[in-house]
């Protein structure tokens, strides 16, 4: 048995927590996990699935430097939280190390969470294996990029990306092997899971198009442009229904919310949404189901799957629907094989672009045959890469030859 220690930094639950849990379920006979973490949506989520140990903490500083998210403008307040609060996050690392019992390796499950999982590796002495599911964008300049390359360099002893396109934007010059394992989804465990009544316009066999957006709710999944091109569609054809498969991650009110909100680093953005389906009088055509569980339920009714992020990078959702033969319209500008095909598995368009999108949903809501030809191969690519026996396997293989091995060059344990 390897015992694991998963550092999993925000409290938002999202589908990099799911994909863990399916990786954890899958090699339950050979994996102890303990998850550290934040209190929140997230701790919830790992406590019912029931996979390990739970160390809910309340607070572990995250530095944002993906592509996307890296610090810019107001953002840089973010930055100054999380640097002022990495006392808190040294003092819970420190009180894990102390309950965890015996740990082999430690796992952190997205690059945000570096610096609290090197405080770790450095506390216990052992191996540290880093997830990279993130867009890194170009990472050859800058202080910033140097510093966190170096920061592998030191104490990083492998890393996972999930795809070719995460892949293409790590260093190949990093010491620690890297290899890509792709995220997996368990279709018998998906087709268990008991459904929930849907929304009669999602469920009814209409002959309307039913297209969705699946995951939480953030301006940066594209959710405000999935609405613009619904709203549009919907006024120019009545042949095409929405639906937002997921839940806000906050709401914002007082004058924190205020304060916020007028910086830009937060937005409600369930009531943004809510607000502009009403205004356009079209709720019983753009639904809103919130969180679900019955996602095989979701991805049987629905014809095509919008994932139209900020992230320049395919997400968990796309392979989800692909399982069901659905196709993906996906914002990335220079999609990898192995994710997505353009034109052929789903199509590519650019981000924060409403009306690209609009175009893209036109084009297969009027192609029906061309549709179906991109679901059927979308299925043939999520079984080739995405089998959940076969990844978890090599995760598993990782495991074993680290916890094998010494640790890289800063195995020893730092001083109190």
């Amino acid at each position: 048995m390897i015992n694991v220690a998963y550092v999993y930094t925000t409290p938002h639950f999202s589908g990099a927590a799911v994909s863990l849990v399916e990786v954890l379920r899958t090699l339950s006979a050979t994996v102890r996990p303990t998850v550290l973490t934040p209190r929140g949506s997230a701790a919830a989520f790992f406590e019912r699935a029931g996979v390990g140990r739970v160390f809910g903490v309340s607070w572990l500083s995250q530095f944002d430097h993906t592509r996307f998210g890296r610090y810019r403008g107001a953002r840089w307040l973010v930055a100054l939280r999380e640097l002022l609060l990495l006392p808190l996050t040294w003092w819970e690392v420190r009180h894990f190390a102390a309950e965890a019992g015996e740990v082999d390796l430690v796992h952190l499950n997205e690059i945000t969470g570096i610096v609290a999982a090197v405080l770790l590796k450095l506390r216990l002495g052992v191996p540290l294996v880093v997830h990279v599911r993130a867009h890194m964008g170009e990472q050859d300049r800058g202080l910033r990029s140097r510093f966190l390359w170096r920061l592998f360099d030191r104490h990083v002893d492998a890393v996972i990306c999930i795809d070719e396109t995460v892949r293409r934007t790590v260093p190949t010059r990093l010491r620690c092997q890297v290899q890509v394992i792709h995220n997996a989804l368990n279709v018998d465990a998906a087709a268990k899971a008991s459904p929930e009544p849907l929304p009669p316009a999602l469920a009814a066999d209409s002959g309307r198009l039913k297209v969705g957006i699946v995951g939480s709710l953030l301006r940066v999944k594209g959710v405000y442009e999935f609405v613009e091109a619904a709203i549009a569609l919907c006024r120019r054809r009545d042949d095409v229904v929405f639906a937002f498969v997921g839940g806000g991650v906050r709401r914002l009110s007082g004058l924190k919310g205020l304060l916020f909100s007028w910086l830009g680093l937060a937005d409600d953005v369930e009531a943004d949404l809510r607000r502009a389906i009403d205004e356009a009088g079209l709720a019983d055509r753009i639904l809103m189901t919130g969180h679900r569980s019955d996602l095989a339920n979701v991805y049987r009714h629905l014809d095509v799957l919008c994932f139209p992020s900020y992230y320049n990078a395919p997400g968990r959702p796309i392979f989800e629907a692909a399982y069901f033969g659905k196709p993906s319209i996906v914002a990335i500008e220079d999609p990898t094989a192995d994710t997505l095909v353009h034109g052929v598995t789903g199509l590519a368009i650019a981000a924060k672009d409403s009306e690209a999108l609009r175009e893209a949903i036109e084009r297969l809501a009027d192609r029906p045959d061309e549709r179906a030809s991109m679901g059927t191969a979308a299925r043939e690519l999520a079984l080739r890469n995405f089998d959940i026996d076969r990844n978890a396997a090599h995760v598993l293989a990782l495991y074993r030859e680290l916890a094998a091995a010494p640790a890289a060059s800063t195995r020893s344990v730092s001083p109190t």
